[in-house]
């Protein structure tokens, strides 16, 4: 169970509890389609090169004010810039999917981006949720223990209350007047015959 986990990580690897914050991006990368941004790249080079190839083809013009290929050529260069970098990334993003794979040993082929980072934001959230179950768990035995403690000590006054008030009503039956001297003595300073003058009003 998840609560027993957390309940261990707290106990003997405290440290591992800052975890979910260094997975904070999880969620948001379970988000990304790795399929699709391929998928993107794809079509952002087919477009920049019919683009390349139709400023290639295009006609030569005499007119000086012309600025067509020129603008059109530098629009190009600098797609073909962006598109280099992005596909760079996307390539980087692909080696360091399989060094995960790698490291939690599993085939990144046949697991998705999605999935992968979809089951550890998964894990994530319930760890966090165990943290809290288990904080809120212990609060409430705490509780618990405390009011048993107020609970068994009013008990226990009580029951000492009721002893003294009965050697107070029961002082000798024998008539031991120096018994009775130390016992109403005894009474009167501890406020054992107070109380019960109070009790009775």
């Amino acid at each position: 169970r998840s609560s027993d986990l957390a309940e261990l990580c707290e106990e003997r690897y405290p440290d591992i509890l800052k975890f979910p914050d260094e997975l904070m991006h999880v969620e948001s990368a379970s988000k990304v389609s790795a399929q699709t941004l391929k998928g993107s790249l794809d079509a952002m080079e087919q477009q920049i090169n019919r683009l390349e190839k139709d400023i290639e083809n295009f006609p030569k013009s005499t007119d000086p004010h012309e600025k067509f290929v020129s603008r059109m050529s530098s629009f190009a260069r600098t797609s073909r810039e962006q598109y280099e970098k992005l596909s760079n990334m996307h390539n980087n993003m692909t080696k360091l999917y399989e060094n995960l794979g790698e490291y939690f040993t599993f085939d990144p082929k046949s697991v998705s981006i999605e999935d992968f980072f979809g089951d550890l934001s998964c894990f994530r959230t319930l760890f966090m949720e165990a943290v809290k179950e288990n904080n809120k768990r212990r609060e409430m035995e705490e509780k618990i223990k405390r009011a048993k403690l107020a609970k068994e000590k009013a008990e226990r006054e009580k029951l000492e209350r009721q002893q003294k008030k009965k050697q107070l009503i029961d002082m000798n039956k024998e008539g031991d007047e120096t018994g009775v001297m130390d016992n109403l003595l005894e009474a009167l300073q501890s406020g054992a015959a107070f109380r019960a003058q109070i009790g009775r009003a």
